[in-house]
């Protein structure tokens, strides 16, 4: 076990303010699976993305229930943009049942991937995050001691496709180990005996799918357990999931494969400027690369170790205004055929650096290596151990991680926020896949600093063509949304401007607008209530009414109070949306003559269950927030019938302005809420956290300009046009308040820095 962390090396440094003081808890003691979950708020983009998901589902079971016809609903979104997050609340709706579909509770789920490690990744996520989702109850990992004749009924079962191989034998049937079923044949007798309560989800589905060119064109596993054919087992025939949750990033491979194919493909697509507008992607990549063709190892390795410095000091600032402890970490490339002694020496280079910066010695456990099969390898005096890549993320012991070529799959490390790579110019693909996953955010929300909304990466041996086909890369994962700057250089506070300039900018008023918006006052109320829990600024007994009960009681108090100045009005319409009155009269033909006129037979019927859904799913859809669904059950608690306590929220939702009423008590809450807890939000430090929810968006959010320095600027910028790359040079503007160390002249993008600047704040 490591040591107690601990400063090494004389005494106290200049630096050493700046560096975090980390948890004396090891990873796998502040990580572990045990315990309730942690309910993560799904944002609003992911809010958007399940409901929509859960109704194309329902509408899926029903087309195949009615029509036998198969669907497979795809989820397009970018890399973190929560995908397994919202799989989780997803697939809970469909057990539970939600507004948007219906209660499937033996519903059974084949989450299958081409990934072990991804597999376990998203299980762990499920086990972590789901309200109803556990190990040992609902979420099963197939491994080689499975041995059922269906999938469980309620159950999620991770299988990927290694274990549907031909070759793949520890799952086959093993007399000698009592095994006596074989997962294909499970699969199988799901698809055939419980059809219409199996769901087929394909994570990372741009993998793995369409044809294998070195077996003959035979349809790859994935798409035969989507589409059907014949198993890899015994060549039996294998049947066509009739509903499939489809997830990537890039569906152009899954869409092809399924081109002749009358299956249906309805899709909800997630941009990538939804992810960043939540906080969930940073904004930035900054790019070093070489304009001379010589190798510099060890100096680029010391530009690393800088840039990890800097980040530190910042996360350690961010820390202390309240924000979430981040650990950064530095991950180097390292050539296939690199040698002991080249690694101990990078080794040495980051670790005499980081001395030279704070003073102390990182140790040997914050140094470790994912080469493939190797285990821990002894160089000089330092044994660099193993570590899987998904293991990365949650050992935050973990500061320097040596790599080759596998360091994507599975691999999810937003605090990795520098990289060095020491590879010949080959990789373009590789290298932004990596920063994909090195642009999410940690804490899965904005930075509290513009200068931590970006991901530093050196790539010293790729010419600026070279760097043209990263940038295009980089570009079409990211929809061209993400900035890439180039050729950054170090700031300082520019030596021809007199400190007073610095002393007269610094408190000046700023005003800005709230960053989130919201539909209505009742849905901003909801976040308030909630983040104030999440977030540790109240603490509530179980036995005790937390924020966001006391704002439902008293929305559903103005619900009843609106009832019961309508009432007469509320109890017609109740009556006549249950029961509807039809006339039946005969009409006669020209020229046929009768002795009177019929007058009409009046007939009432009661109305089908669906349409009185379909009232009350419209009623919910016009009320504020969550203020349907609350009366709803409200009334069901004071004994009304189901039927009618949803009509009587449906003949509530036409009152006129009664969601100008809601908000209106929502309002008054949020300012209460504020005034009972806004100290303890600035005594925590997150007062920036909750401007742009105490404030709606009409209203600027008023706050002091405060000067931080950006470290690093760029002095070039890559563009996407077209399909071309486009790097064009800054221009530099002569007293700027920022220089760059080689002189006093100031770099240009003034309003843009000043916008920067202005949010740092």
């Amino acid at each position: 076990m490591p040591p107690e962390r601990r400063r090494s090396g004389g005494g106290p440094c200049a630096h050493d303010a700046a560096v975090p003081a980390l948890s004396q808890e090891l990873p796998h003691q502040r990580d572990r699976l045990e315990g309730p979950a942690v309910k993560v708020p799904l944002k609003k983009f992911q809010k958007k993305a399940v409901r929509r998901l859960l109704k194309a589902l329902d509408d899926a079971y029903n087309v195949w229930a009615e029509d036998d016809d198969h669907t497979a609903v795809m989820l397009i979104a970018p890399t973190g943009a929560g995908k397994t997050l919202a799989a989780t609340e997803l697939i809970e709706g469909l057990l539970d049942g939600s507004n948007e579909a219906q209660e499937r509770p033996t519903l059974r789920v084949l989450w299958l991937t081409d990934s072990p490690s991804l597999n376990r990744q998203s299980a762990d996520k499920m086990d972590r995050y789901g309200d109803q989702l556990s190990y040992g109850k609902n979420l099963v990992v197939v491994d080689d001691a499975y041995d059922e004749e269906v999938l469980a009924a309620g159950t999620v079962t991770f299988a990927h496709i290694q274990q549907l191989t031909s070759s793949a034998s520890s799952w086959w049937p093993n007399e000698s180990k009592g095994k006596k079923n074989a997962l294909w044949h499970a699969i199988a007798r799901t698809v055939n005996d419980h059809g219409n309560d199996f769901l087929l989800v394909i994570d990372e589905a741009h993998k793995g799918i369409g044809k294998e060119r070195s077996n003959g064109d035979r349809d790859t596993i994935i798409k035969t357990c989507l589409e059907g054919g014949i198993n890899l087992y015994d060549g039996a025939p294998h049947p066509a999931a009739p509903v499939a949750l489809v997830m990537t990033a890039t569906p152009d491979n899954f869409k092809k494969a399924l081109v002749a194919s009358d299956r249906l493909t309805p899709e909800h697509r997630v941009t990538v400027q939804e992810v960043q507008d939540e906080g969930l992607l940073k904004r930035r990549v900054q790019v070093e690369f070489s304009e001379e063709n010589q190798k510099a190892h060890h100096t680029l390795l010391e530009s690393g170790t800088e840039d990890l410095h800097r980040s530190q000091v910042w996360w350690k600032e961010a820390e202390d205004e309240g924000f979430q402890q981040v650990t950064p970490v530095l991950v180097v490339q390292v050539e296939n055929s690199v040698s002991k002694a080249e690694l101990g020496e990078r080794l040495k280079t980051i670790s005499d650096k980081w001395v030279e910066l704070t003073g102390s010695a990182l140790p040997d456990y914050a140094f470790a290596h994912a080469f493939g099969d190797d285990g821990n390898i002894r160089v000089g005096d330092t044994t660099l151990k193993k570590v899987a890549a998904e293991q990365i993320e949650a050992d935050t012991w973990i500061r320097v991680v040596f790599f080759k070529e596998a360091l994507t799959t599975g691999w999810d490390c937003p605090r990795a926020e520098v990289m060095v790579s020491l590879r010949p110019a080959k990789d373009a693909t590789t290298i932004a896949q990596l920063v994909g996953r090195m642009i999410r955010t940690p804490g899965a929300t904005h930075a509290p600093d513009p200068r931590l909304e970006s991901v530093m990466l050196y790539l010293p041996y790729y010419s600026q063509t070279e760097v043209k086909k990263v940038v295009d890369e980089i570009a079409k994962d990211t929809e061209g949304t993400l900035g890439i700057d180039l050729a950054s250089e170090p700031t300082e506070k520019n030596p021809a401007l007199a400190e007073e300039v610095f002393d007269k900018i610094n408190g000046l008023p700023k005003y800005s607008k709230p960053k989130q918006d919201y539909p209505d006052d009742v849905e901003r109320a909801s976040d308030l209530a909630e983040k104030l829990v999440d977030r540790g600024i109240v603490s509530v007994n179980e036995d005790e009414a937390t924020p966001e009960d006391v704002l439902r009681g008293l929305l559903v108090a103005e619900m009843k109070r609106i009832d019961g100045a309508h009432k007469k009005q509320v109890d017609q319409r109740v009556k006549d949306l249950l029961e509807i009155d039809t006339l039946r009269r005969d009409f006669q033909y020209a020229g046929t003559e009768t002795d009177h006129e019929d007058e009409g037979d009046i007939r009432s019927k009661t109305v089908h269950f669906r349409d009185l859904d379909g009232y009350f799913e419209d009623a919910k859809r016009r009320l504020p927030g969550g203020t349907g669904t609350w009366y709803y059950s409200a009334l069901i608690a004071d004994g009304s019938p189901g039927k009618k306590a949803k009509m009587r929220v449906a003949a509530l939702a036409e009152i006129a302005d009664v969601k100008k009423l809601l908000n209106t008590v929502a309002e008054g809450q949020i300012e209460e809420m504020q005034k009972d807890y806004e100290d303890r939000v600035e005594t925590a430090g997150l007062s920036e956290q909750f401007k742009s929810i105490w404030f709606p968006p009409t209203k600027p959010v008023d706050a002091k300009l405060l000067l931080a320095n950006p470290g690093r600027v760029a002095t070039q910028r890559a563009r996407k046009k077209g399909t071309e790359v486009e790097i064009t040079n800054y221009p530099l503007a002569e007293k700027h308040v920022w220089a760059f160390e080689r002189g006093a002249r100031g770099y240009t993008r003034v309003a843009a820095i000043a916008g920067r600047l202005l949010r740092s704040t």
